[in-house]
């Protein structure tokens, strides 16, 4: 229910946005060195996994999340992005003849395409979309996806992200933003719908630097 809460704000902030910076009422920081190429970013937020068998060993599928990332500027509004991020957990999973304390490690790789005007004063937004590369150890003696539960157990998956947000540029070269990402993706051949992905719901907030 939080982070429904948490998207549908999110959401409304964004549309509020589009609104507020229409081409017509653009400023940017103009004059020394013309509009930023180079963007560098880190965040942190809550993190919402998608796969539903994570709740039954560690409790629940939200935990915190930080990140990173570094974009490019192509030909204005495209920029190519390059997205770093990790998800850490720990829990404890009970049977009748043993407890199993385990960790969950799980890092996100994306890159893609971001619709971005850099060098706006003031509120501005960005939409994003791509590739994601997820990787995931289990440290512990027990495993959600291994039918056998050995451990440890490590498992790649490939699917694609879609990101949203909007930004307040203080300069040319400080902003800070707010973001929410969706990502899917399946293993061991499995879909990456809903309940079987080990993607989800990333918001976050973060600061961002433009340095050239």
């Amino acid at each position: 229910m939080r982070m429904q809460k948490l998207i549908l704000v999110l959401c409304g902030i964004f549309a509020a946005s589009l609104i507020a910076t229409s081409e017509a009422d653009a400023q940017f920081f103009e004059g020394d060195g013309g509009i930023p190429r180079l963007m560098l970013g880190g965040s942190t937020g809550t993190f919402r996994i998608s796969y539903e068998d994570f709740k039954d060993i560690y409790g629940d599928r939200s935990g915190n999340s930080v990140g990173g990332f570094a974009s490019f500027l192509i030909s204005v509004p495209y920029n190519v992005i390059v997205k770093y991020r990790t998800f850490n957990k720990s829990g404890s999973y009970e049977t009748e003849t043993a407890t199993y304390n385990l960790d969950w490690e799980q890092r996100f790789i994306n890159f893609g395409l971001r619709y971005f005007r850099p060098g706006k004063k003031g509120f501005s937004n960005h939409f994003g979309f791509g590739f994601s590369i997820i990787d995931i150890e289990e440290k512990g003696d027990y495993s959600i996806f291994d039918s056998q539960n050995k451990a440890p157990k490590s498992n790649n998956a490939g699917g694609f992200f879609l990101d949203f947000g909007i930004h307040y540029g203080f300069n040319r070269y400080i902003d800070t933003f707010a973001e929410m990402e969706i990502s899917s993706a399946g293993i061991e051949g499995k879909s990456g719908f809903e309940g079987s992905s080990v993607g989800g719901y990333y918001f976050s907030v973060g600061v961002a630097v433009s340095p050239f």
